[in-house]
């Protein structure tokens, strides 16, 4: 069995040619603490969970005459519309699902947990309504992306 050497990585990585950049920042088992790993996921579901949550409160626009606060999605761009909502709802749960797991048994992580739950139920009420002539409902596409991680975690 030949054992694959160690890489020794210098201290700064401007010290570092561009080709191992790359290798530096990934994850590294011996050089990385569970708890460099877990901070790190925090940080990037919640950073997701906050960009998600934006776009359902502020969707994107396809008309120019548009009153202010209204979300308008015409029947052309009607894909387009339940593509994106469809994506940022899976995004949105899965960044939230993440961030309960991570956080399990921390000291008042059933806070952290309630405070989850109604940021998920602050989404559900913020998405769109349906447009008019809509062929499917975004409710539907909505209550799928919410559960699609937990069941794809479960079959997993």
């Amino acid at each position: 069995m030949d054992a694959q050497p160690t890489i020794m990585w210098p201290t700064q990585p401007d010290q570092l040619s561009p080709n191992d950049l790359v290798s530096y920042f990934q994850y590294q088992p011996e050089r990385d603490t569970a708890s460099d790993v877990r901070n790190a996921l925090l940080v990037v579901m919640a950073l997701i969970a906050a960009a998600t949550f934006q776009a359902c409160l502020n969707p994107p626009r396809w008309q120019v005459n548009q009153r202010a606060g209204t979300a308008s999605f015409p029947s052309c761009y009607l894909s387009q519309s339940s593509l994106f909502l469809f994506s940022n709802t899976l995004a949105f749960s899965s960044s939230n699902y993440v961030i309960s797991y991570l956080v399990y048994r921390f000291p008042f992580y059933m806070l952290i947990w309630i405070g989850l739950f109604s940021f998920s139920f602050t989404y559900l009420c913020s998405t769109p309504p349906n447009p008019p002539g809509a062929a499917c409902r975004n409710d539907l596409l909505v209550v799928v992306a919410l559960l699609l991680p937990l069941v794809m975690l479960s079959a997993w």
